[in-house]
């Protein structure tokens, strides 16, 4: 059984997510880190439905109640999305987060590379110019892109700390890979962290996020977290919560799941409330603006 988060009725209401203490502090240990400078990365693993999603989202709440702009990037497994589409989606979410012009002027000229990901920074007066294609293989303005991009994300750091998040990085394409660990390990020091979340099983499906693991295996600030289900105690104390009212027999639920479970009843409807970050609410970070 998963982590599940537990809220009142009311929406806004704090969320209780159940059965990962340790998962909890171990990200406010990483964001304390991240907010004294030193560059973090928190990889959330485990199998299909097991909360991962869920303890990124507990996390984007740590950092975004200490201060942070909390920016997410879902990959998705449906064939059509553009390479860099968890970058993009960060990259328009910080826009939206301040504004255009704003973006223009903590980029500087690096918006001339970054264009190549999003076309919106280039002005209509500069339009009539070609912008290069980061999206063909051509080594050299790949590089400059993703100089670019860690240049950018160095600058907005230094305005507040921010904290990005990657969904389901084992649907990631190549490149958004390469881009997450150039970023990781050229900007070793600024208030960012950084979070992924994946299937571990599907990790051998994806040679890029193979060799992305591989290659920030020694970064001591890099934290891999492995989910496993909860235990007997966090299944009585989830299904307290979600009643409302203390259960004498909570303590053999348990027991019950395993059992029906192992009788063929698989895993059933997963329970919990869909990815809703406040962070996701753009007016609520307007005060990033200069």
């Amino acid at each position: 059984m998963s982590a599940t988060f537990v809220r009142d009725e009311d929406d806004n209401a704090p969320r209780t997510i159940v059965g990962r203490g340790r998962e909890l502090e171990a990200f406010r240990a990483a964001f304390v880190r991240a907010l004294s400078g030193r560059r973090q990365l928190v990889l959330v693993s485990g199998e299909p439905g097991i909360g991962k999603t869920r303890c990124a989202e507990a996390l984007a709440e740590i950092a975004e109640d200490q201060g942070a702009l909390v920016l997410w990037g879902h990959c998705r497994e449906e064939a059509g999305s553009p390479p860099y589409w968890p970058w993009i989606q960060i990259l328009r979410a910080y826009i939206a987060a301040s504004s255009l012009d704003e973006v223009r002027l903590i980029m500087g000229i690096a918006a001339n590379d970054i264009a190549a990901l999003l076309p919106e920074l280039v002005e209509s007066s500069q339009a009539a110019h070609p912008v290069p294609s980061v999206m063909a293989d051509g080594n050299a303005a790949r590089f400059r892109t993703f100089d670019s991009i860690g240049q950018f994300l160095q600058k907005a750091a230094q305005q507040a700390p921010l904290a990005l998040v990657f969904d389901n990085l084992h649907w990631a394409d190549s490149l958004s890979l390469s881009l997450l660990e150039f970023v990781t390990q050229e900007l070793t020091r600024g208030r960012l962290l950084l979070a992924g979340t994946f299937r571990d099983r599907e990790v051998q499906k994806n040679g890029p996020l193979l060799t992305m693991l591989g290659g920030l295996s020694r970064d001591r600030d890099v934290e891999r977290i492995h989910l496993t289900g909860l235990s007997q105690d966090a299944i009585g104390k989830l299904a307290e919560l979600m009643c409302g009212t203390a259960l004498p027999d909570a303590r053999h639920l348990w027991a019950a799941v395993h059992r029906a479970r192992a009788g063929g009843c698989g895993r059933g409807k997963r329970t919990g409330y869909p990815h809703r970050s406040r962070a996701s609410n753009p007016s609520r970070h307007r005060r990033f603006q200069r």
